[in-house]
């Protein structure tokens, strides 16, 4: 999964995967400012649906992952 994301100031960019039953099953931090581009290996979740969620400071994105 490609992450994308753009900050005109620092900010800890925040990824969380969870499972359909809430269980947080990914986790992942960084402080960026500027362009933040990052691929995330997910191979080990397989064949179930999860819920993204992206963050910073300034936003919360979230999305459904089928794999």
């Amino acid at each position: 999964m490609f992450v994308e994301a753009l900050s005109t100031e620092e900010s800890d960019l925040h990824l969380m995967i969870f499972d359909l039953d809430g269980r947080l099953v990914y986790d992942y931090e960084e402080g960026s400012a500027g362009k933040f581009e990052k691929t995330f290996d997910l191979e080990n979740l397989k064949g179930r649906d999860y819920n993204v969620v992206v963050s910073n400071t300034y936003f919360v994105e979230s999305l459904k992952l089928t794999m």
